[in-house]
């Protein structure tokens, strides 16, 4: 997987610039935040490189320009001397790149010690260019010459360069608070419920104008149950279901070593991370293998080739799970919170198939069911008199919910959902009510029924990788799956059931109908 904060998107055609030079450019998003990047390697014997290098660095520039970057910082070995940026002497390729370099744009930022250690003298020809609006944020820019590398140094070769900038980015990884339903008391949790949702108190708030107050009480009563019966556990996307709290020790440990290694590139700090490596993968292989045992131990066939459809779904090599940045149609690459949130619902939910297909909508269709949806409005919805034996059969549909109808949905309901709704509501809670709260929803659904109002507006939406797509830089890449509240969706297969059964005793439905009928 890609890190959400941190995302790397290429720019080869900035490096075709020149054949002479080697270079790496792309577009570096860091927390909503972009910023065009270069390395750069320009070799001795070759002045011109320096030309085509500030040609890149242009390119770049107005490339950042079009996708609202905050800045560019190229960087590398640039075999450029000058006093300028603190050597002891300047050489033909720094004074080129002193006279040539766009100083309203760029400014050089220099480490204070040498870069390039050597016993016939050292030099300064390892930096960082930036542009100007960066210059603000860039607080040191440094050169490590105690780090033991495998390049000479530090007798002779290159000493590693770090920049670091102020800048307001967030934290690594989104870590968020999530139920985890093994740890439920359901006992308990049903008698809470049923002691708040007392029949008694329910029948005082089942007044028309008390659904509001009804359903606010339900949602209350079931996250104050919840919250005291069922613990809750840390989840980010990171989080694998097979974790156990030693790979958490065991990860510290590895994110130790990693700092230590980056703070001090020595034999012992790499020995030290390799080992602790090796031990975490294979702490992590074994409760791999015994969360896939456990969880297909009592599973048949079809159980265990679906199981392990999904897993493989969610853990194959991380370049099949990487997630690029959204392009829109103009070819913009968007980062931004509220432009990706834009484009998916333009795609989505603003029926942008019917615009381009304007000319094939059936008008004429469209016309007569609006026509026949205002004459029954006129008509205070009266029937029509060849209607009114229908009109009889139908009133069936608005009798209250009774406490059985709740219970029967319940009860033959085989969804497959794992997720939460937006109230903080799982399906398997559904299993778990008791008389009264059944009471209760009916009570709340009757309520909602005979006031002609929908309490259940508002949804998730997730977005799912579609298989086979040579790219996911575009939207329609993703199908969108709703999260609909638990509740609101009880409450249509009620509905759904009675307009079943009404539709069968008019002779509506086709004896021939293979499908949406029971």
């Amino acid at each position: 997987m890609v890190r959400k904060d941190l995302m790397f998107t290429p720019f080869p055609e900035i490096s075709k610039k020149s054949k002479n030079i080697d270079s790496v450019w792309g577009m570096l998003t860091l927390d909503g935040k972009r910023f065009m990047v270069g390395n750069v390697f320009l070799k001795l014997d070759y002045l011109p490189g320096l030309s085509e290098f500030l040609l890149m660095l242009d390119e770049a520039y107005d490339t950042g320009r079009r996708h609202h970057c905050a800045g560019v910082i190229a960087m590398g070995d640039f075999n450029a001397r000058h006093m300028l940026w603190k050597d002891t002497v300047t050489n033909k390729y720094g004074k080129y790149l002193e006279e040539n370099l766009d100083w309203s744009k760029y400014c050089v930022q220099c480490s204070d010690s040498c870069t390039f250690l050597a016993k016939n003298g050292n030099s300064h020809i390892d930096f960082f260019i930036t542009s100007t609006e960066l210059d603000r944020s860039v607080n040191d820019t440094s050169a490590n010459h105690l780090v033991n590398l495998y390049s000479g140094a530090p007798i002779r070769g290159h000493a590693p360069v770090t920049m670091s900038m102020k800048l307001a980015t967030g934290t690594r990884t989104n870590v968020k608070k999530k139920l985890d339903l093994k740890t439920m008391d359901w006992f308990n949790w049903t008698r809470d419920l049923e002691i708040k949702l007392n029949p008694d108190n329910i029948d005082n708030l089942a007044d028309d104008s008390s659904f509001p107050q009804l359903w606010n009480l339900i949602k209350d009563s079931i996250e104050q149950a919840t919250r005291e019966n069922c613990k809750s556990k840390s989840v980010s996307a990171h989080s694998k279901p097979y974790w156990t709290p030693e790979l958490t020790e065991l990860s510290k440990e590895l994110v130790t070593a990693q700092k230590a290694y980056l703070t001090r590139n020595t034999d012992e700090s790499f020995e030290l991370l390799q080992a602790t490596k090796q031990k975490f993968e294979e702490a992590r292989k074994k409760a791999c293998q015994n969360f896939i045992l456990k969880k297909t131990s009592n599973m048949n066939r079809s159980e265990v080739n679906r199981f392990w459809k999904e897993f493989n779904s969610l853990f194959k090599p991380p370049a099949d799970q990487q997630v690029e940045a959204l392009i829109n149609d103009d070819g913009e690459i968007l980062t931004n919170n509220e432009e990706i949130e834009k484009e998916l619902f333009n795609t989505f939910f603003r029926a942008k198939h019917i615009e381009k297909n304007i000319n094939d909508f059936d008008s004429a269709f469209f016309e007569e069911i609006e026509g026949l949806y205002h004459h029954i409005v006129d008509n205070s919805f009266q029937p029509a008199s060849q209607t009114e034996e229908c009109f009889r059969l139908s009133s069936a549909l608005y009798n209250p919910v009774t406490p059985w109808e709740v219970e029967h949905v319940i009860k033959n309901s085989k969804s497959v959902a794992q997720s939460f709704d937006n109230y903080e509501f799982h399906p398997t809670m559904l299993k778990k009510l008791g008389p009264s709260a059944i009471y209760t929803l009916s009570k709340l659904y009757t309520l909602c029924l005979r006031n002609g109002h929908w309490l259940w507006n508002d949804s998730n939406i997730i977005f799912l990788k579609k298989d086979g797509k040579t790219s996911y830089a575009k939207a329609g890449s993703y199908r969108p799956i709703s999260i609909s509240p638990y509740i609101g969706k009880l409450f249509e297969r009620i509905l759904a059931a009675r307009l079943e059964n009404f539709l069968h005793k008019i002779g509506l439905i086709d004896e021939n109908q293979e499908r949406f009928s029971k």
